[in-house]
């Protein structure tokens, strides 16, 4: 399962870093998303904490980071050098841990960047983020096409078969009106366009 910890624990650990937000994404968020004002954005599979950052120093969110890697959050926290107070970092599996019971259960922006891709469970993951948006709030997704990257998927790097190419972000067709979703595709620029969705879940 290259969702969970096991997985990405060592990779972090040995060095491994993951494409750095650029000028076109960073342009999209704050077209689409605009300033913070304070509000709750919660950032699943944060990894070194960039996005966690850009969104609390930059764009003015009470931004709380969450990843199933320790070695990513510790490297997050470190790298934060903003004014205090910064973002929040946790080491919490979406996946496996009940965020509802968190301090602050619900978020105007829960965002999940080069990592839904990756997720086995995706309808699981998007009912749980429905839990924890506030009304109105966005689900702000940003994924590569999947068959782009065929030679370094992990399902293939560790040699099992392949799954399948996801080309939805979540199954079912129950629309949820108060929410909405962006997701820009990646890694070419001229692919990051924000594509509105009202989120569905099954």
């Amino acid at each position: 399962m290259t969702s969970t910890g096991g997985y990405w624990e060592p990779l972090w650990a040995q060095g491994r870093r993951y494409r750095r937000l650029d000028d076109a994404e960073t342009r999209l968020m704050t077209d689409h998303l605009g300033p913070g004002r304070r509000r709750l954005a919660l950032d699943i599979g944060t990894g070194d904490g960039t996005l966690a950052c850009h969104l609390h120093h930059q764009l003015g969110y009470r931004t709380t980071g969450i990843d199933c890697s320790s070695n990513a959050i510790s490297l997050a926290a470190a790298q934060d050098t903003g004014p205090a107070p910064g973002p929040v970092w946790k080491y919490t599996d979406i996946t496996a841990t009940d965020l509802t019971e968190h301090p602050d259960p619900a978020y105007a922006l829960i965002t999940c960047r080069l990592v839904y891709r990756w997720m086995d469970d995706k309808r699981s993951i998007v009912n749980r983020v429905r839990r924890l948006l506030a009304p109105g709030g966005t689900f702000w997704v940003v994924t590569e096409i999947d068959s782009r990257r065929a030679s370094t998927h992990p399902s293939r790097v560790s040699g099992s078969p392949p799954r399948r190419p996801t080309h939805s972000l979540w199954p079912g067709p129950s629309p949820v009106p108060p929410t909405s979703m962006y997701s820009a595709a990646t890694p070419s620029t001229a692919e990051q366009r924000p594509i509105k969705y009202r989120m569905t879940v099954p």
